[in-house]
């Protein structure tokens, strides 16, 4: 029977994985836009908004995804980050936040 969802002339793209999915690529990950990642030498750091204001959290990172990064350590799942910040932003600087 057709889903009647799918209309005449519908497309769709789809991609085929190749092989097996590996047990640690099947768990959740925490990833945040590679804009947000700082490097301080060989250190990686993320601004991190604590009331009203940013702190600079050391990372560990993992694998790169297209635009994201993969975060191993350092933030959490809730925590929210600054995604492009400047470079004339400190630990410790007030921020207003817009939502949108």
């Amino acid at each position: 029977e057709m889903d009647p969802r799918i209309l005449p002339e519908m497309s769709a793209k789809v991609a085929f994985l190749s092989r097996e999915m590996r047990p640690e690529e099947e768990k959740p990950l925490k990833a945040v836009p590679a804009s947000a990642v700082v490097s301080r030498g060989e250190q990686s750091a993320v601004f991190v908004v604590e009331g009203e204001r940013v702190v600079d959290r050391p990372v560990r990172t993992g694998r790169r995804m297209d635009t994201m990064v993969e975060v191993l350590e350092g933030i959490g799942a809730g925590d929210r980050v600054v995604l492009q910040p400047g470079s004339d932003l400190e630990s410790g600087s007030r921020v207003r936040i817009s939502e949108k």
